[in-house]
């Protein structure tokens, strides 16, 4: 599956094609390849990529975020090999990125997480 145009892309990431035209317009997603006739194709990495870009998105990530993801740990979440000292730094990516969902940014000491249900 190496040679999606973006319609095919979109579909199966489960995206409009808008949408891979904004990540690609913004630097998150870049097509594999251009055909002598100006058609974009993309492969199982952009696959990957795209959905990784949307999870990170429904997480509630922001594009800026997402883009510190894919540039200091996206060899690592797309690739299968990993050595030790490399998990180990998509760990602490993981936690801090963790900790701004949860605790939020604010270093008052509070959580940001609110328990609002009624008792």
């Amino acid at each position: 599956m190496s040679n999606l145009g973006i319609g095919q892309l979109a579909k199966r990431a489960g995206v409009a094609i808008d949408t891979v035209r904004y990540y690609e317009r913004n630097h998150l997603l870049t097509p594999s390849t251009r055909l002598a006739s100006g058609y974009l194709r993309y492969g199982d990495a952009e696959l990957k990529r795209l959905r990784f870009i949307r999870r990170a998105k429904a997480l509630g990530f922001t594009l800026e975020d997402i883009r510190g993801l894919l540039r200091d740990t996206g060899r690592v979440l797309l690739d299968a090999e990993m050595d030790a000292p490399v998990v180990e730094e998509v760990r602490e990516v993981v936690r801090g990125c963790h900790s701004r969902l949860w605790c939020g940014t604010s270093t008052s000491g509070g959580s940001a997480r609110a328990n609002t249900r009624a008792s």
